[in-house]
């Protein structure tokens, strides 16, 4: 296989992989769709006879109209983001797979392809994309390295063209393979440790976001939703792409996580209905609502602190969270963690957190207090007053929920009631729900969706239920509201975490049993939610699980690497200080006791850092002769390696050439300095050509041959005339 053709394949293979990586990282079918089988059809027509003859003019003209294109769309919309870019970029990618001519060309395509998997990088660092950046990373310094070599040899051939001589190409094969393979090996892992240093060492958060709002940073979740529509698609998904993962501890760090312990993770609340919508509240002029931030220790309290019955949860996210998402938390949180200053926007009465920027991190943690002893009193809250006394607008779900409640033995009444008589009233409210049947083919309603839900069809999913309750319970008095979220169901052993998916979005009642005290309430039939919620136990199911484990090591060490991960991995996580500012501040220290002394400390610190750059080399130099004398390594080595024959006939050839008046200069090829010789360097020429067949054909030399060689350039050496003395 020719060179040429090396970098042909290298080249496709490079650009697919690189198409492919982009469409794996921002979830489009169409980009590989389209992408890849142009770029293949592209790359296919570039090799044809009749391709040379299209004009470069008119390629150009069509890159120039992508980019104007990708302009005025991204103007057109107003995003100008990463994906944008992205998909601009695999564009050009393409084009210029079919106006690939020389080596230059092939280094623009390399150019594109690199640039194309930044755009991946940046849209997207999930497991999927982590692996195939380690195939196509070797694949790049192959394609990058036979890229070079096919430039010089392009070089080479004009050289050769200018002096005249004989075209001799590079055959790829033999030395020339195995040393290409070996410098992609080393240079591959060379720069996998370097970069693994820099991943590792760089301080977290202490530079700028270069990117600003040209991230454009793709909605977090899927599967939830704030706002709840009745009778249209809203937060129900069957989708199983993963949302999060979640380790459940108690204050010491015991797990509480388990198969068949359930989870409810809070998102929004929503208390304002009208026409079928779900919405929460305005309250933003109100005490309740709080603008907060991250303290000095990147934390935010939300609540009064707990020290028994802690929950501690310890969140990863699947993609970071943008601004105005709301942060999961099981009930009452109290103290929340990030790895990064952030703002949000706290609402007391509901309890929930909003994020008021993008951020950078996937994880958090989380510590909640578990509810305290249920209210059982019979007396009635003196606080509540009949007239501000919560309410829904429908008579005819009230009529429904005062036959409920009286078929218990329960008022019906709208009336102030003791904390016992909440909890048997959404019982019996709870426990006929419970009796609908789920489902999530659901018919538009006529009138309003829940009356509809409670006096037709009895027929829905969680978001019906969980509105079904609130509305009766407000219709009788009972404060109540609907939570979105998610429930953790999901949990594997091998990790210890929860994996929430989009699938796993739902929504449930809370109800104030006393004043001030909300408790969860899941009005969705208990044998329905296990059914649509509980993981699949089949073999695909557990091989998937597995793989989950192996994703969430990835977003946990690698994705979400940041401050903390990096003071446990260097050691320093009882220190306040960076580990890389403190080495730093040690190097400024010593400039500083330096400068302090004057010009003769200044002299000493040059002279103690020379004497050390001095021995250091001095040892280098004597390390690398000891290991030349062995025969291994030996660095640039004797002449004769650059000659490319036995040591003996390559410095006879010098050593000749020399005697004859005719030096070979140091800049100069040798076969241009034979072949510039009087008479063409006849004799010399031949070998010459054999000594190249040594070094770069795989060839090495017989003792025959040698003594051959030696012959002919003796017999050479008579026939060549010295150059007479210079004449001015």
């Amino acid at each position: 296989m020719t060179l040429e053709r090396s970098l042909r394949l290298a080249l496709i293979w490079t650009a697919l992989m690189a198409i492919g990586i982009y469409a794996v990282a921002a979830e489009s079918l169409g980009v590989a769709v389209l992408g890849m089988p142009s770029a293949w059809l592209c790359w296919w027509a570039a090799h044809q006879p009749w391709a040379p003859s299209v004009p470069r003019l008119l390629i150009n003209a069509v890159l120039l109209i992508v980019v104007g294109l990708g302009l005025g769309l991204a103007s057109l919309d107003g995003e100008f983001n990463v994906e944008r870019i992205a998909e601009m970029l695999a564009s050009l990618l393409v084009i210029k797979l079919f106006d690939r001519r020389i080596a230059r060309d092939a280094a623009e395509v390399l150019a594109l392809a690199v640039f194309l998997v930044f755009g991946a990088i940046l849209t997207s660092l999930k497991l999927s994309v982590g692996l195939l950046l380690l195939v196509f990373c070797p694949l790049l310094v192959w394609a990058a390295l036979v890229q070079q070599v096919v430039a010089a040899d392009e070089r080479v051939e004009v050289y050769q063209e200018q002096i005249g001589a004989t075209r001799r190409r590079v055959r790829q094969g033999g030395a020339l393979s195995r040393g290409l393979r070996r410098m992609t090996g080393l240079l591959t892992i060379s720069a996998s440790l370097i970069a693994a240093a820099v991943f590792v060492l760089v301080p977290r958060g202490l530079a700028p976001s270069f990117l600003g709002g040209l991230g454009g940073q793709r909605s977090m979740v899927t599967g939830y939703n704030d706002t709840v529509e009745l009778g249209r698609a809203g937060l129900i998904s069957e989708s199983q792409q993963k949302v999060l993962e979640m380790r459940v501890s108690d204050g010491s760090g015991g797990n509480l996580g388990g198969a068949g312990r359930v989870y409810y993770l809070r998102g929004a609340v929503l208390d304002a209905y009208e026409n079928g919508r779900w919405t929460r509240r305005q309250r933003r002029g109100s005490d309740d609502f709080k603008r907060l931030q991250t303290d000095a220790t990147q934390q935010i309290e939300t609540g009064a602190p707990q020290t028994r019955a802690v929950v501690v949860q310890e969140i990863s996210l699947y993609e970071p969270p943008a601004q105005d998402s709301m942060m999961f938390a099981i009930q009452q949180p109290f103290l929340w963690e990030f790895n990064e200053p952030l703002k949000f926007s706290f609402d007391g009465r509901l309890g929930t957190l909003r994020l008021n920027q993008n951020a950078k991190t996937h994880s958090y943690v989380v510590h909640s207090g578990l509810p305290g002893p249920r209210a059982t009193s019979n007396e009635l809250p003196a606080a509540l007053n009949p007239r501000r006394l919560p309410d829904f607008d429908s008579e005819r779900i009230r009529e429904i929920t005062v036959d409920i409640l009286q078929d218990a033995g329960l008022s019906g009444e709208r009336e102030p009631r003791s904390a016992s008589d909440i909890a048997n009233a959404t019982r019996a409210i709870r426990e006929y729900l419970q009796g609908f049947e789920y489902t999530l083919d659901i018919l538009r309603a006529d009138g309003d969706p829940i009356e509809w839900f409670l006096d037709e069809s009895q027929r829905g999913h969680c978001e019906y239920f969980a509105s079904a309750m609130v509305a009766m319970c407000r219709s009788v008095g009972i404060n109540a509201r609907m939570v979105t979220g998610y429930v953790a169901v999901e949990y594997n052993d091998a990790t210890a975490q929860y994996t929430v998916r989009e699938s796993n979005a739902h929504a449930w009642v809370e109800i104030e049993h006393a004043p001030g005290q909300w408790r969860a309430h899941d009005p969705t039939p208990p044998a329905d939610l296990e059914r649509v919620h509980a993981p699949d136990t089949s073999l695909a199911s557990m091989a998937r699980r597995w793989v989950d484990a192996l994703e969430f090591f990835w977003v946990d060490s690698v994705v979400s690497f940041d401050r903390g991960s990096q003071r446990r991995v260097l050691g320093s996580e009882d220190s306040d200080e960076e580990p890389q500012i403190a080495a730093l501040e040690s190097i400024s220290e010593f400039v500083n006791r330096a400068r302090q002394s004057g010009w003769v400390g200044i002299v000493q610190a040059v002279l103690a850092g020379g004497l050390a750059f001095v021995g250091v080399l001095v040892i280098t130099i004597l390390a690398q002769s000891f290991f030349r004398r062995l025969g291994i390594g030996g660095g640039r080595g004797p002449r004769v390696r650059v000659l490319g024959g036995t040591r003996e006939v390559g410095e006879f050839l010098l050593r000749t050439l020399e005697k004859a008046g005719h030096p070979k200069p140091g800049w100069k090829p040798l076969l241009a300095h034979v072949t510039d010789m009087p008479a063409g360097g006849e004799g010399f020429s031949d070998v010459v050509d054999r000594l190249y067949e040594a070094r770069f054909g795989d060839r090495p030399l017989t003792a025959e041959e040698a003594a051959g060689l030696r012959r002919a350039i003796i017999e050479a050496s008579g026939r060549l005339v010295s150059p007479g003395p210079a004449t001015g």
